[in-house]
């Protein structure tokens, strides 16, 4: 069914769903779903925030964060404390920091402050008032330019969650959340480029979780995981080392086996993520987002570390809360106040803003993880359907290969840029829906509330370590 645009094209009409389920899990055998508010035409029609794309690209190689037109930098939270001087440079952060700034050439720093300007990025100079410079403004290394790589350092608690979202438009964004013996062990290996790995690009590990086809783990193994497993098949390098684990198969031994058996660079994971118990906090913030196996048992990251290293290995995992917690309910008004799933995403907001456990472990170990991607958010069933046939998960699918799959593989930041314009345009389109209800355009609300969704649901995907971490490169393909 299609309706009539008066710009002459024809939109497809969306019928919202009653009931959304998400991938989180509290700990029973119940799918976790909720219908929607009563008023959720409202919450589309809510005005979207103001995003930004990557400016025009340079002759610069995009993968070489040292180059002056590119540029890698530090974001770092604001302290009135120091000096102006100061907080030119990594003042105040810890000392493995200060060690890194030094190994990139000094990059710039800057400061985020909660009374900031949004758009704006605060940088101080020694011998000048400080300025605060805009995200659509010169990229690369200079006194007034951002680089295209940041790095940001510390809890969610101090820089949000929702400035990492932002920035991951304009520039190629990363964090490190980890106490210092843990951010020592980071950093040391990320300067020595993980020179000691073994890790082997030839032989990834898909992991998928499948409840069956009532359950959102079907939709997830459906839509994200198969779509890049075929793609990776198709690579002859890889085809015969390929390790997947489906359905039953996905327990959390049988991962961590095949860890120990292949050694992949790569590990693709698909699951609920645990967000309960919810009448107790602390347990809950110990466990959230832990991967949760085909047998409903929590991916400890300890039994992981116990028989696997991951030394410069890359993690993908789609589950709820899998990178951490927003510390807000961003989707209050989707869904009916008090219903199942709103009550679990006002217990996770109550919890603050925080990274999960299982990638602080992981990134934070003697032989650490190379990057982590996961989400913020709980994933919609519904994002993960489509009306036209296409695929939900191609961007996501071309960051894994062939992206990190090359002879010369992307940085971890530039792999995903095409995922994230792609949230820029989802944002753009909820914007158009929004000013299209208010025309009283048909089939606009509906469509708004889509819009919306989608892009807040794809956004909360993260990299967690370094945006500049590259993978090793597949040897050459010799006959």
């Amino acid at each position: 069914m299609a309706d009539h645009h008066p710009d002459g094209n024809t939109m497809t009409s969306i019928e919202l769903p009653p009931r959304l389920t998400v991938n989180a899990w509290t700990g029973g055998n119940e799918e976790i779903e909720s219908a929607l508010d009563d008023d959720v035409l409202r919450w589309g029609a809510a005005s979207p925030p103001k995003r930004h794309g990557l400016l025009a690209a340079t002759d610069a190689d995009p993968r070489d964060f040292r180059h002056p037109d590119i540029g890698w930098g530090l974001l770092l939270p604001d302290d009135d404390a120091l000096t102006a001087t100061e907080r030119a440079e990594p003042t105040g952060a810890p000392a493995a920091i200060r060690r890194l700034w030094e190994a990139r050439d000094r990059g710039p720093v800057f400061r985020y402050r909660r009374d900031g300007t949004f758009g704006f990025l605060r940088r101080y100079y020694p011998d000048r008032a400080p300025r605060d410079l805009s995200l659509v403004g010169d990229r690369g290394i200079g006194e007034t330019k951002i680089p295209v790589y940041l790095l940001i350092v510390g809890s969610p608690a101090e820089i949000p969650w929702s400035l990492q979202f932002f920035l991951n438009g304009p520039c190629h964004v990363g964090r490190l959340d980890l106490d210092e013996t843990a951010l020592e062990r980071y950093v040391d290996a990320l300067i020595d480029d993980w020179s000691d790995s073994t890790a082997s690009m030839e032989c990834p590990i898909a992991w998928a979780v499948d409840h069956g086809a009532s359950d959102i783990t079907h939709l997830m193994r459906r839509a994200w995981v198969e779509p890049t497993v075929s793609k990776l098949h198709a690579d002859p390098q890889i085809a015969q080392r390929l390790g997947y684990l489906r359905g039953p198969e996905a327990t959390g031994d049988a991962l961590i086996s095949a860890l120990e058996r292949s050694n992949p660079a790569v590990v693709i994971t698909s699951s609920h993520g645990m967000t309960g118990p919810l009448d107790d906090p602390t347990r809950m913030a110990e466990q959230l987002g832990l991967l949760v196996d085909s047998d409903r048992v929590l991916l400890q990251p300890r039994a992981v570390l116990d028989r696997w290293s991951p030394n410069g290995a890359i993690w993908i995992a789609q589950a709820c809360c899998s990178a951490g917690g927003a510390g807000e309910n961003r989707f209050k008004g989707l869904l009916k106040e008090g219903s199942t799933v709103d009550r679990i995403l006002d217990a996770v907001a109550a919890l603050g803003a925080m990274t999960s456990p299982f990638p602080r472990a992981l990134l934070g170990a003697t032989k650490p993880l190379r990057a982590f991607v996961g989400q913020v958010d709980p994933t919609f069933d519904w994002t993960l359907r489509t009306l036209t046939g296409q695929s939900v998960a191609a961007s996501f699918v071309h960051a894994m290969s062939p992206s990190l799959h090359l002879a010369r593989p992307k940085p971890i930041g530039l792999a995903l840029d095409r995922y994230y314009d792609e949230v820029g345009t989802l944002f753009r389109m909820w914007d158009r829906h929004r000013q299209d209800a208010g025309n009283l355009e048909p089939g606009a609300r509906s469509a708004a509330v889509d819009a919306r969704l989608t892009a807040q649901d794809r956004e909360s995907l993260v990299i967690l370590g370094d945006p500049t971490t590259v993978p090793i490169a597949l040897p050459p393909d010799t006959p």
